[in-house]
């Protein structure tokens, strides 16, 4: 029982001894926090605010009541499911050339903030050694600032696609998520445009084969 209770005395916290070395270095503790306050603020101070804005699109299926017989009849065994639709939709809206279009309507390449190539740490060891990196054209560079800038994911058991777009300008990140929403819209119109002149073309074939079936059936009746 004496050998219990002596380790238990030993690792019994002396609370006194505790508050009296916290008070004897209270005014160090207070310094150091006070200089960690004002260290954070500064460099909060030259961090630049950067803000999110988001456009959704409904994704719906293109064909409509003149393509889906033309659609189907060949193809009945070609069915996309919604999962597959999604993401070719996600990765359609990503796509070098529509983020192209949208970085040419939205004049990105004369932004800073896009054009601009930042620093790079892995360059930077690069160039230390003598290994510096390959120039990225004006294109390339807007791109990837682009991309690293747009996050487009698909919200939950939803045929929704959410935009999200983050620039220190709120104005430039809204106008941006409105660009890339309304460039793809735009690509899925002529591809409907498209459907439908297949359409028309399936259904004007189909029209010459009845003509001929009920020009021989008339042909067999008056005979």
């Amino acid at each position: 029982m004496s050998s219990d209770f002596e380790r238990a005395e030993d690792v019994r916290m002396d609370v006194k001894a505790l508050v009296a070395a916290v008070l004897s270095r209270g005014l160090r503790i207070l310094l150091v926090t006070v200089l960690l306050l004002v260290a954070t603020a500064a460099i909060l101070l030259f961090v630049p605010k950067s803000y999110e804005s988001s456009a959704s699109l409904l994704v719906e299926p293109r064909n409509n009541i003149y393509t889906r017989a033309a659609m189907e009849a060949p193809s009945s065994g070609n069915v996309v499911n919604t999962e597959a639709l999604m993401s070719s939709q996600i990765e359609l809206i990503k796509s070098r050339d529509l983020l192209l279009e949208v970085v040419d309507s939205e004049n990105l390449r004369s932004v800073p903030e896009f054009s601009n190539a930042g620093f790079s740490p892995v360059g930077f060891l690069l160039r230390l050694i003598g290994r510096a990196p390959e120039q990225r054209s004006v294109d390339e560079t807007v791109l990837g600032n682009l991309a690293d800038r747009m996050t487009v994911i698909r919200e939950r058991d939803s045929a929704v696609i959410s935009i999200f777009v983050r620039s220190t300008n709120s104005e430039l990140a809204a106008r941006i998520a409105n660009a890339i929403a309304a460039a793809h819209i735009k690509r899925r119109a002529a591809q409907s445009l498209t459907d439908t002149a297949d359409a028309t073309v399936w259904l004007q074939q189909e029209i010459e084969k009845l003509r001929t079936q009920v020009k021989a059936a008339e042909t067999a009746v008056a005979n």
